[in-house]
């Protein structure tokens, strides 16, 4: 049979010759992409990887960068972001230390001030115990001599009158004690008027008392003579009578210091009104005209310190509004221009007078107290605007 190759010899043949050229057979299933690639890649081996086509190969590498490219963008958005607030927390915390310092500042300010007027009452304290107890030393002695006489027997004789205190004497007596006092501020205690107004209205209780007592006392030691007087010897019951004269000299002596002692409280109260008064219209004519910060900065010169004021410079309040706080701070300066004044007019000077001095104490200070409380000022006055404003909007 010498025709032609069969179908099958011709395959064999074919592979053979493969195997001589170091190919090997292999049968796979390939997608339409993967054919397309084993193809290409037959084609041009150098071309293409084995996996992918050209033109998928150009689509996802460029897919690739562009997801690539806008998370970068994201990320740098993100870091400028981080880097915005950081400096905006750096800024704030620079703030906040600086106010800190600030406020440690003025605290350590009133401490050494507080420190200063404690040490100042602490040597007062001291000068005013030294004198007391030289005065109850004195009294301690005064008493040991009287009841020393009164042990003896000694008294006053009725008939001897330079052995009497007069009346005139003892009057003089309880108007030195009732409307005067001691001067703890200048050497040897001298007793100086009282004039002040609550000093001498306790005073006047006190002679009312005195008075009441003395009338007391000496009702019950004549019912006491009386009534027990065949208990009593001759002596005994003179000594009583003595005893009810001198009470009821001294309740004479009482009531007649009451009166000057009544007289006097009414006349100093009268000038205290008439201070008051003065001094409160001199006071709004210091601060007519002037706008709300000029009224918180006076109250700056004057008392800084002040409770109200700290807390409308500081713009937290509490437990009242901003414009609430400013109310009370323009009361506050205006109460504290009026203490300024009276407190001349009561050492003797005008009313035009003292109201100079006190305007032109404040003029002195004003540059001082601008450069250190005029932005804080105006930073609290917009806040009160700023509440202000948005009351009206509802």
């Amino acid at each position: 049979m010498g025709g032609a190759a069969t179908a099958r010899e011709r395959q064999a043949a074919l592979r053979a010759n493969r195997r001589k050229d170091g190919l090997k057979y292999i049968h796979v299933w390939a997608s339409p992409d993967q054919e397309e690639a084993i193809k290409a890649y037959l084609g041009d081996p150098t071309a293409q990887p084995l996996h992918v086509t050209r033109d998928t190969h150009d689509d996802g590498l460029e897919e690739k960068v562009r997801r690539l490219h806008f998370d970068l963008q994201l990320q740098q958005n993100e870091i400028q972001s981080r880097r915005a607030a950081l400096a905006s927390a750096e800024v704030e915390l620079e703030q906040r230390r600086r106010d800190i310092e600030s406020r440690e500042a003025r605290i350590d300010e009133k401490h050494e001030l507080a420190e200063s007027a404690y040490r100042q009452y602490t040597q007062w304290q001291e000068e005013a115990s030294q004198t007391l107890e030289a005065i109850r030393l004195r009294e301690a002695e005064l008493d040991k001599k009287e009841r020393a006489l009164k042990a003896a027997g000694a008294r006053l004789e009725k008939s001897s009158q330079n052995q009497r205190v007069t009346d005139k004497e003892r009057i003089e007596a309880l108007a030195q004690r009732f409307t005067t006092r001691p001067d703890y501020s200048q050497p040897g205690i001298p007793r100086v008027p009282i004039q002040e107004g609550y000093q001498i209205e306790a005073r006047a209780k006190e002679i009312t008392k005195l008075t009441t007592k003395t009338r007391s006392v000496s009702t019950s030691l004549s019912g006491l003579a009386k009534e027990f007087k065949e208990l009593l010897g001759d002596k005994e019951i003179a000594d009583l009578e003595d005893a009810v004269g001198v009470l009821n000299r001294i309740g004479q002596a009482a009531a007649a210091t009451k009166k000057t002692t009544l007289a006097l409280e009414k006349s100093i109260k009268a000038q205290e009104q008439v201070r008051a008064r003065q001094a409160h219209q001199a006071a709004q004519a210091c601060l007519a005209g002037l706008d709300e910060r000029d009224v918180v900065l006076h109250l700056c010169i004057m008392e800084p310190g002040q409770y109200d004021l700290e807390e409308f410079l500081s713009c937290k309040p509490r437990y009242r509004s901003m414009t609430e706080l400013l109310s009370e701070v323009h009361r506050a300066t205006q109460g504290n221009v009026k203490y300024q004044i009276e407190k001349r007019l009561k050492a003797g000077q005008g009313v035009e007078d003292a109201k100079a001095f006190v305007m032109a104490t404040i003029a002195e200070r004003m540059p001082e107290a601008q450069d250190t409380y005029g932005p804080r000022i105006r930073q609290a006055i917009a806040a009160v605007i700023a509440e202000r404003l948005g009351k009206a909007n509802g």
